[in-house]
């Protein structure tokens, strides 16, 4: 299991139920993907309430034997000393420094990687960027920041060439489920610190304002609303007593947050007894812009309860930048507070759920994004090429379609490699292929929008011999944009049927083939065709037999023409003997009666048919090519202008002629003929569904290369930087889970 270390101040913020919440979330969120976290906190000089606060919140989230609390110098006050830790840390795979909480030294050194995670955006950079404070975030591989817009236009804090990367509070969504409505009126709420312990900062010559500045501009406002009240659980100080006269005669009521809100079991209540949240921000989030996202803000949404927070440049649901708007923010909420609650759960599952937001941390800390956008990073081990390559990952990986945010229903994402062509009316169509398959369309590949109506939804024929159960378009070919053929990769899943698979397991009673079908109206629907070419176009050479394992045709590659005029496909086999590959078909037309033909070593005369309509004699199996060379890659095949050959790009294992260090990854290989090819050569290892690790950064799967340069209707043709496409899958603990986003990083490719 990788190991990863936590540093953050706990003891150090006694009776703060909320700031606890905040390293909570990391440690038990990081758990929740797989990983053995350890707590490490420092307290420069013992405290018995620090200690007693620190071993109360341990033990009762199970962290007794996985949370150290050291003394100034290194000895235990709670859990295992330094020297003990140091080997903890020697073996984990990363650090996450929460406000730079662990200071220079060994421990800070020893794991793999350090990341800083910022919760005080605009204060953290400023204050490194000033020489005359004592101050630093050096010594870190990755900064990541709750402000959304640090570095980006329009935000002037400064960031001292440092690339902060943003992240949305984490919230474990079990431990902050939906709440039932408060009884009584609707009482807004929150938990804050009057006066900053920060004081005053300057950013671009402009002193920023600090919260309590931000508070008095809006204590009018419980005057201005009816029917709800406004609660402050305010750490403020006794001697403020203009201020707290100033609250308490407009209407504020003031509750003390040590009463209310000390441990992380009464703040959470606190949150759920609640209405809605009502707060405003430091000066400096507001003024610079930062897109700073409260934590406290991320319970209350988790919690079902709408929150009306001062603007800061994030996409809260409700925001408000003056006090009128801050009474229509509150009216909306008072006016529509059912929806608003439902709405405020739906905003946290879709943005803030730890599993989402962790992992998305882990891929641009452990540096393995896509398959690490470094050549020959597997798993936190780099090894370098020792072959050039002429196909190479640059730039950074770009979200193509966010399943959490676009998804039409839970299983409309990218199940095969990505496929695209260009319509009758100029727009480009994506086919995002499952067994209910849908598109994204627009006027590029650079411009695309999903469209909810399914292009092709499956039979789900029981009879093996329909070949007609589930279907995935998988392959695309169209003169004109406007009819459109699609060889459809067609699954018979016999575990879904009753009485045809003992075992009920998917893998073990997959039969697969691959059938015909086609548009007549540009791509908006498919279906199987009747009459004219055959609608099966390649079968296995034997009928279903339940408890195999996966065995049949499989995923038909792009369609190109062939220096001849034809037109081929790659298709990978499984033979009823286990026999796998790739084969070669071949067809003068895509409509031809004639059908397609599988290259058996001689010629293209393996007519691939039926099982359960020809004799055996009749059935020639294909041959697959170049084995040793290219493996079972059918993934993505074009025709590169640069190489002037064709080129294959796929997953695959090493092999004994496989180019480039022995991982599993993303490799190439490229023909002339279509029938030999070079031995495979590794563009980047990956990690994938085969050597995927539990708590690890999410797997890819089904590489395609799509040149949006390419003058084919179907995107046949690549040059020299096209764009590699693939799924990113994520997992929640430790399984596979329907959270699959369609990306794409751009290859160089030279000759």
């Amino acid at each position: 299991m990788a190991i990863a270390v936590v540093a953050g101040a706990l003891a150090n913020k006694p009776e703060s139920g909320g700031e606890a919440w905040v390293r909570l979330s990391w440690v038990l969120g990081l758990r929740r993907l797989g990983w053995e976290v350890h707590l490490v906190e420092r307290l420069e000089q013992p405290d018995p309430v620090a200690q007693g606060y620190f071993e109360e919140v341990a033990g009762a989230f199970g962290l007794d034997g996985s949370a150290s609390l050291l003394d100034g110098h290194g000895e235990a006050l709670h859990g295992d000393d330094e020297k003990q830790l140091l080997e903890v840390a020697a073996a984990a795979e990363v650090l996450f420094n929460i406000s730079g909480h662990l200071g220079p030294g060994p421990l800070r050194a020893a794991p793999r990687r350090r990341v800083y995670v910022d919760l005080d955006p605009g204060f953290t950079q400023a204050w490194h960027a000033d020489p005359g404070i004592d101050f630093t975030v050096a010594g870190h591989d990755t900064y990541v920041t709750v402000g959304q817009n640090i570095g980006r236009p329009g935000c002037p804090v400064p960031t001292a060439g440092i690339e902060w990367v943003p992240t949305l509070p984490p919230v474990l969504l079990d431990e902050w489920p939906a709440a039932p409505p408060p009884p009584g009126p609707l009482t807004f709420t929150t938990v804050a610190t009057w006066r900053s312990p920060y004081g005053g900062l300057m950013i671009d010559g402009r002193e920023m304002s600090l919260k309590h500045h931000q508070f008095r501009r809006f204590a009018a406002l419980p005057e201005r609303v009816d029917g709800v009240e406004l609660e402050l659980a305010l750490d403020i100080h006794p001697g403020d007593t203009a201020d707290l006269e100033l609250l308490r005669e407009h209407g504020w009521k003031l509750v003390d947050p040590r009463e209310v809100a000390a441990t992380p079991a009464s703040f959470r209540d606190y949150v759920r007894r609640s209405a809605a949240e009502f707060s405003v921000a430091q000066g400096v989030y507001v003024e610079a812009k930062t897109g700073w996202f409260s934590d406290r803000t991320a319970a209350y949404l988790a919690s079902g309860r709408p929150a009306v927070v001062q603007d800061t440049g994030c996409s809260a649901p409700i925001v408000f930048e003056d006090l009128d708007s801050a009474v229509a923010g509150i009216e909306t909420v008072r006016d529509g507070y059912e929806e608003g609650a439902a709405e405020s759960r739906r905003f946290a599952e879709q943005h803030l759920d730890s599993d989402r937001v962790l992992s998305r941390v882990l891929e641009v800390a452990l540096a393995l994004v896509l398959l690490t956008l470094l050549p020959f990073l597997l798993a936190g081990s780099a090894q370098a090429a020792t072959t050039p390559s002429q196909v190479r990952l640059v730039g950074k990986p770009q979200v193509v379609f966010d399943w959490s945010e676009e998804a039409c229903q839970a299983g409309n994402y990218p199940d095969l490699p990505a496929r695209a062509f260009r319509d009758y009316r100029g727009r480009v169509q994506l086919l995002l292929s499952h067994y209910v398959n849908y598109r994204l369309i627009g006027p590029s590949l650079e411009h695309l929008r999903i469209d909810c109506t399914p292009v092709l939804a499956s039979a789900e024929d029981p009879r093996p011999a329909s070949f007609a159960d589930r279907g995935w378009i998988a392959s695309l070919f169209t003169r004109n944009g406007r009819t459109v053929w699609a060889l459809v990769h067609d699954e018979y899943q016999g575990n879904r049927h009753s009485g045809r698979c003992p075992s009920r397991s998917y893998y073990r009673c997959w039969y697969n083939a691959v059938t015909l079908a086609r548009s007549n109206d540009g791509g908006r629907t498919y279906r199987p065709v009747r009459r004219g070419p055959p609608r099966l176009v390649a079968a296995p050479s034997f009928r279903y037999r339940p408890e195999l394992g996966m065995r049949g045709v499989f995923a038909p590659s792009n369609i190109v023409r062939g220096r001849d005029g034809a037109l081929y496909v790659l298709v990978r086999v499984r033979d009823l003997d286990g026999r796998s590959g790739v084969c070669v078909l071949r067809s003068r037309s895509v409509s031809s009666r004639r059908g397609w033909r599988a290259w058996d070593g001689a010629g293209f005369r393996a007519g691939l048919r039926s099982p359960y309509r020809s004799p055996a004699r009749r059935r020639i199996r294909c041959k697959p090519v170049e084995p040793g060379h290219i493996a079972e890659m059918g993934d993505s095949l074009t025709y590169n202008r640069v190489l002037r050959r064709y080129l294959l790009v796929g997953i695959a294992q090493p092999g004994p002629e496989s180019v480039g260090p022995k991982v599993r990854g993303i490799y190439y290989s490229t023909s002339t003929d279509l029938l030999h090819w070079t031995p495979r050569t590794l563009v980047a290892a990956a990690v994938t569904k085969h050597n995927h690790r539990c708590g690890g950064p999410p797997a890819i799967a089904y590489p395609s290369v799509l040149d949006p340069a390419s003058r084919s209707r179907t995107f046949a043709t690549s040059g020299s930087s096209p764009f590699l496409y693939y799924t990113r899958l994520r997992y929640k603990r430790c399984r596979l889970s329907e959270d699959r986003d369609l990306m794409r990083v751009r290859l160089a490719i030279a000759p």
